[in-house]
């Protein structure tokens, strides 16, 4: 019905063109022949126009006839003028009922997309369903198809130039694969080398990889479009025309290519990720996997592909065979299989214990991903599941759609994967070239602070040194923050790619507003209505939530990371754009939320005024560190970074949020500080404008010591320290007689 219908829409569109070209040249048609008639007003001036060239004789000659001629013109310029009234006024009513029409034809073309989905197409199993698969499996193999199917493949009707090339590019493939698989191995010798190591040579392997897994696919492809070809020569010959949509109903040769056709990119992807496994391919060589879990996904990816691909086969010509059996028990049977085989699948992979990732979990306690894994696992093994419940319970065409769109969802996320394995390669690779390129700077800046020292120059030894350390870049952060942002930008092409695959089932869940879950009083054109918050609105709400969420974690650290490499602005200017970007987004989704579920001014303002009395007496703290936590990112009286006192605690400032400041001292002992202690109490900020500080270091000797002796060698340590600075100079004094010492000051 679908397909039926969209085709109905475009030939209703096409009729509408038409008619507007009828219309068009119609009314010019039209304007002519009144210019024309406009002209045959006067007969006697319209004659004497047309015989003015002539000589009087001529002219008197002609003229009756000519006048009887004009006036002829003017009856049949009266007709084709009321006839082009008529025709246009037709035309009118045509556009308008094929207009009517097209409406109709949409509305229930909606209609379709959003109640198809939920209509059951086929009955529930019973012992006739089950007695049908052997009687439709028995009519599917008929011997006589497979000698039709014989005869398609070695006496075809034309020349059969596209099996001839696909069996010429599979011999090719075929015959370098041995040499394309050495050179896949000999791609990763050098990774992990610092000197030889490139990321060509990664590139270079996944391109072998595609190439290695493109034999089979090819030949599939070939074979399927050539049985379909010979299949529509023949109709050709014949002189039989069929509808497209139902050329294969019936016809087993064009049944067995669609399922070759359709069948091959399946192999191309199940095929080139087993290679992607192997010992010698990307996942282990140059990505690093660990050889034993990539080992278990291969294995784990043979079985599926030993059991998904013969059963998608068979169901794809089943379907193509006969399209009305998509509900019939052998179809039914096959797509079963087909979903036990992704649940298996799922359950042998996302096992947190003895899946694929284990050590991944273990190594990344605090990912997220670490956190949800048994979610991961229950995901895996119930959506199969409940596809394989639909296509029992007769729901075939949904099962279908979705189990679809799930395989393709799987092979989107084995994408992203790759892609972000790539990336990341390339950045550590850079890294990894930066750092080494850093060290012979900093080599070669040594080795000339030596050859300075040699010839007695210490200042300009010093100089050198403390240049190389002060030039040095954080590497390890770049690298961090390039990372955060390859994994926020995969997450926004997942969100797309995921958007692309399942939007056109979309429109099947707005049925869901049909279903009201409670009413609200809202003002519409000046009238109190009460308007319905339905179920797609609960879930409108729960995506705006969570993907809310996901942008205030994601976002900031984009922007930050954007911020960092096109504007000059410090760490601490990053921290405060970033975290306001977070609130703003935090704040938005709440109004959205709200606003969607129904709230108003007029349904809250008793929660504001609650609020505000809870807020002066029990909350008011609270809000006066949110408020001072704003006051601290906009004036920033500190900063990221910054080494800070506060009362008896000194430390690294390391995080400041929206209610308190995290400060790291000396023993690597956190204290979280309400950002009210920041504005109203006193603070000392070592670093806020100069990261250079005085130090008072105080030394006591016994009385009796030599103190000029001890002076002097309090000086010789300070000049063995490459810290100090020359300019000022340290200052060494005496400085109190102590209860049992002698104090000597150096500052």
């Amino acid at each position: 019905p679908k397909f039926a219908y969209k085709q109905k829409i475009i030939e209703e569109m096409g009729l509408v063109a038409e008619n507007i070209y009828d219309k068009i040249q119609s009314s010019l048609r039209q304007i002519r022949n009144q210019q024309e008639r406009a002209r045959l007003r006067d007969l006697g001036a319209y004659v004497d126009e047309l015989l003015s060239p002539l000589s009087k004789t001529w002219q008197v000659l002609l003229r009756d006839e000519v006048r009887h001629l004009a006036e002829l013109r003017r009856e049949l310029l009266d007709k084709a003028i009321a006839a082009d009234d008529t025709y246009l006024q037709a035309l009118g009513e045509l556009d308008l009922a094929q207009r009517d029409l097209s409406e109709a034809t949409m509305a229930y073309d909606n209609y379709l997309d959003e109640r198809l989905l939920w209509v059951r197409t086929g009955e529930p199993p019973s012992w006739i369903m089950l007695n049908s698969i052997a009687s439709r499996l028995a009519v599917f193999l008929d011997p006589g198809h497979f000698r039709e199917l014989y005869r398609t493949l070695l006496f075809p009707d034309d020349f059969p130039w596209i099996l001839l090339l696909g069996l010429a590019l599979f011999g090719l493939l075929m015959s370098r694969r041995s040499r394309l698989r050495a050179s896949l191995e000999r791609s990763g010798r050098n990774v992990g080398q610092m000197r030889h190591d490139r990321y060509i040579a990664t590139m270079r392997a996944l391109l072998l990889t595609l190439v290695l897994a493109l034999p089979w696919p090819v030949l599939f492809t070939a074979l399927g479009l050539h049985l379909q070809l010979a299949h529509e020569s023949v109709l050709a010959a014949l002189d039989i025309e069929l509808d497209h949509s139902a050329a294969w109903s019936g016809q087993f040769v064009p049944a067995v290519g669609a399922a070759f056709y359709k069948i091959a990119p399946y192999l191309f992807y199940f095929v080139a990720f087993r290679i992607f496994c192997e010992p010698g391919g990307l996942a282990v060589t140059h990505f690093r996997w660990n050889p034993a879990e990539t080992r278990q996904l291969r294995k784990e990816t043979r079985r599926l592909m030993s059991v998904f691909l013969p059963s998608a086969f068979v169901l794809i010509a089943a379907v193509s065979f006969d399209p009305a059996a998509l509900a019939g028990g052998l179809s039914r049977l096959f797509f079963v299989i087909v979903l036990l085989s992704l649940a298996w699948f799922f359950g042998r992979v996302l096992a947190p214990q003895s899946g694929v990732l284990r050590e991944f979990y273990s190594s990344r306690a605090g990912s997220p991903l670490t956190w949800f894994r048994y979610l991961w696992l229950a995901l895996g093994l119930l959506l199969p599941i409940m596809l394989v419940v639909l296509t029992v319970l007769g729901y075939v065409y949904t099962a279908v759609q979705f189990g679809t769109r799930l395989v393709d969802s799987l092979w989107l996320l084995v994408a992203i994967i790759l892609i972000h394995q790539l990336l990341v390669r390339w950045v550590l690779l850079t890294e990894r070239r930066l750092v080494f390129k850093d060290a012979l700077e900093r080599h070669r800046a040594q080795r000339a602070a030596r050859e300075a020292n040699q010839e007695a120059d210490t200042a300009s030894a010093e100089n050198a040194l403390l240049a190389a350390d002060e030039t040095g870049v954080d590497y390890v952060a770049l690298s961090a923050n390039s990372k955060k942002l390859i994994n926020t930008a995969l997450t926004v092409v997942a969100a797309l790619g995921l958007w692309a695959i399942w939007s056109t089932v979309m429109p099947a869940f707005r049925i869901l507003n049909e279903i009201s879950l409670w009413n609200y009083s809202a003002t519409v054109d000046g009238a109190n209505q009460l308007l319905p918050v339905t179920l797609g609105d609960a879930i409108l709400g729960l995506l705006i939530v969570v993907f809310g969420l996901i942008a205030a974690r994601q976002l900031p650290s984009l922007i930050e990371i954007v911020l960092l490499t096109r504007l000059d602005i410090t760490a601490g200017g990053r921290y405060a754009v970033s975290k306001l970007t977070q609130y703003s987004i935090i704040a938005v989704g709440v109004v959205l939320v709200f606003g969607i579920l129904g709230g108003s001014w007029s349904q809250i303002q008793w929660l504001v005024a609650a609020l505000g009395v809870g807020i002066g007496f029990g909350l008011q703290e609270i809000v006066a560190n949110f408020i001072c936590g704003l006051i601290l990112l906009f004036e920033r009286p500190i900063r990221i970074g910054d080494v800070v006192t506060v009362g008896d605690t000194s430390g690294v400032v390391t995080r400041i949020r929206i209610r308190s400041t995290t400060i790291r001292n000396w023993d690597q002992k956190e204290l979280i500080v309400p950002n009210k202690e920041f504005i109203t109490g006193r603070l000392l900020n070592w670093t806020l404008s100069d990261p250079m500080a005085r130090i008072v270091a105080r030394v006591g000797i016994a009385y009796g010591s030599d103190v000029g002796l001890a002076m002097k060698l309090v000086r010789e340590a300070v000049a063995e320290h490459e810290r100090v600075l020359a300019d000022p100079e340290p200052l060494v004094t005496f400085e109190d007689f102590g209860d049992s010492a002698l104090i000597i000051a150096l500052r």
